[in-house]
């Protein structure tokens, strides 16, 4: 019988691991920054959504010296369209879904690869992102297997799956959700909660695999968005979602006060979960 070791080490050496990039029109320009030097293992696997009138051949020409560099044009409008492209191409044995404005972390095929190698039994890892500006997230010091609850928080660049059991499970981001469609949030957490549901083992790791400085919209007490979270929330759990509006009515009540009485506010998130059953109904 082979020594773990030794199979770990097989395992480590033949690890592919795909970082998968979700990038719309003038956003090809930021890809730059998150290239790190080639690595054996590791591949980008770019999904370009054009959706105006421009010629981007000369950005994709800068990186036909690298092999280890594949970009595929999509001429179609939604992120949850441009990443399930992804998730499509991929062919590696692990994803890792990024966004066109991050950096990676030098060592993120070490950490990565470790992580699946020390819980073989996980079908998703998730992992840290560090942000300037966002700081009031928090984050676990140790390991964990998550629960419904704690893949609420989960952002979507902290995310690495095993791609044949993604397929294999056919799950696939729920396009009606994400920027550019109808429900403009919400995407991650829906396509976690479809993976929880289909029984795959999520864990996560206490590393930081990729930084973002970009500045976080926090709760945003917009009507729209409001309305998208009340769908995002039914999309999830149906109408026992009603209890989670009644809670962050209670919850957030200092801070949206000045802009809406307790039952308006409450009937935002009612509305959109009504705006998405009627869709459902109407298989919008």
């Amino acid at each position: 019988m082979l020594n773990i070791w030794m199979i770990k080490l097989v395992n480590i050496m033949s690890f592919n691991i795909d970082i998968l990039i979700a990038t719309l029109n003038d956003g090809i320009e930021n890809i730059s920054d998150i290239f790190l030097e080639p690595q054996d293992g590791l591949t980008y696997k770019i999904s370009h959504q054009v959706t105006n009138d421009k010629n981007y051949k000369q950005i994709y020409q800068k990186y036909t010296n690298r092999l280890d560099i594949k970009i595929a044009s999509y001429h179609t409008k939604g992120l949850s369209k441009n990443r399930n492209h992804l998730l499509d191409i991929s062919d590696a044995n692990i994803g890792v879904i990024m966004d066109d404005d991050v950096k990676l972390s030098p060592n993120i095929y070490k950490i990565i690869s470790d992580a699946f190698i020390n819980h073989p039994q996980a079908d998703i890892i998730t992992f840290q992102t560090s942000n300037t500006y966002n700081r009031n997230k928090r984050y676990s010091p140790t390991s964990y297997k998550h629960t419904r609850k704690t893949i609420a928080s989960v952002s979507s660049i902290e995310i690495a799956f095993k791609v044949d059991k993604i397929k294999q499970y056919q799950l696939y981001f729920d396009e009606r959700f994400g920027l550019g469609s109808i429900y403009p949030m919400g995407e991650e957490f829906i396509w976690l909660s479809d993976a929880y549901n289909k029984g795959l083992t999520i864990e996560y790791e206490p590393k930081i695999i990729s930084f973002h400085n970009a500045q976080s919209s926090g709760f945003s007490l917009q009507k729209e968005v409001l309305m998208a979270r009340g769908a995002v929330y039914f999309r999830v759990f149906g109408w026992k979602s009603i209890l989670l509006y009644a809670y962050s009515m209670l919850k957030h009540y200092p801070r949206y006060k000045n802009l809406y009485k307790p039952w308006d506010y409450f009937m935002l998130f009612y509305s959109g979960a009504k705006s998405f059953k009627n869709k459902e109904l109407l298989n919008v």
